[in-house]
């Protein structure tokens, strides 16, 4: 069992299923070993941390899979025009699902790791003479990174 360092305190990362999933041991063990000492009170602090760990080696587990995004010769690059910025982000949004995670500053991947969005200040600004304000989204390949397919989406 890895211990894994949350503000300051250091948490038991168990790996696989919950730590009390195949135990047959008494409420006042599991209280014990959980440093709960007030009856009545364990089955909630005792998920609350359980909870609380899950959370943590997910975390963990993204920030180890944290593929770099690379584009590659059979990348295809595709471009749509948009009403506004908030119409072309907010079709991004739709893509990126629930919960998306930040992997830098402007860059957010969905949970599943298909869809990136991309918007660097410079993407925002334009280039140069002839490319406009514009913003990334990206079919990737969960499993190297790969970018598939960049869609710019122009307004």
């Amino acid at each position: 069992m890895a211990a894994v360092p949350h503000s300051g305190v250091v948490v038991p990362d168990w790996s696989g299923e919950p730590w009390w999933a195949n135990r047959s041991t008494s409420i006042e063990t599991v209280q014990l070993e959980a440093g709960i000492s007030t009856p009545g009170t364990a089955v909630l602090q005792v998920l609350g941390k359980a909870a609380e760990k899950q959370l943590l080696k997910s975390a963990a587990k993204s920030a180890e899979k944290k593929l770099v995004d690379y584009a590659a010769k059979n990348t295809i690059n595709r471009s749509a025009k948009f009403a506004s910025e908030r119409e072309a982000r907010a079709l991004a949004r739709t893509k990126l699902g629930r919960d998306p995670v930040e992997f830098d500053a402007g860059k957010l991947r969905s949970q599943n790791g298909r869809w990136q969005y991309r918007a660097k200040a410079q993407d925002l600004q334009g280039h140069g003479p002839g490319d406009g304000p514009h913003i990334h989204l990206e079919r990737l390949n969960p499993s190297t990174g790969e970018v598939l397919e960049n869609w710019h989406f122009r307004w």
